[in-house]
């Protein structure tokens, strides 16, 4: 399995963000800029994290990928209630997974919504934003393996 590179970022996102940042002085977010190119799976990079094991990467990334799927309900769920700790737990619990893989999209979408979901008092706007970059890159990854 070679590393993909998306070529581009989804235009609709990248359209959204940049019309809102500009009339709501939102910080702008670096996860799926139009102007770069947003890499999925860093293989090599992941094999290297599973000791030269392509066996072993490639079986952490089919499990990232389920685990992923489901933790997206959870994920979700705990948004639309606005339950904040559970929120903050699920994104902490998948932070951990993403430890042992180089995903670099998906990584910094969570990386985001979970610095989001931490502060107080919390920024609804920001809060969504993230919750749909996260979103996408979920969708991305799991789209990549899965399909």
């Amino acid at each position: 399995m070679a590393s993909k590179l998306i070529k581009g970022a989804d235009r609709t996102v990248g359209l959204m963000l940049s019309n809102t940042k500009a009339s709501l002085d939102v910080p702008q977010l670096t996860v799926f800029s139009k102007k770069s190119h947003s890499v999925v799976i860093d293989w090599e990079a992941c094999v290297q994290l599973c000791g030269g094991r392509e066996q072993d990467a490639s079986d952490i990334l089919l499990l990232c990928a389920k685990d992923l799927k489901q933790s997206q309900l959870a994920i979700k769920t705990a948004y639309k209630q606005n339950n904040t700790q559970k929120l903050r737990d699920e994104l902490h619990r998948v932070t951990g997974g993403l430890c042992y893989l180089k995903l670099p999209e998906l990584t910094r979408a969570v990386s985001e919504f979970y610095i989001t979901a931490r502060e107080e008092p919390q920024n609804k706007l920001q809060l969504e934003l993230t919750y749909l970059l996260f979103q996408e890159a979920a969708r991305r990854f799991c789209e990549y393996l899965l399909n």
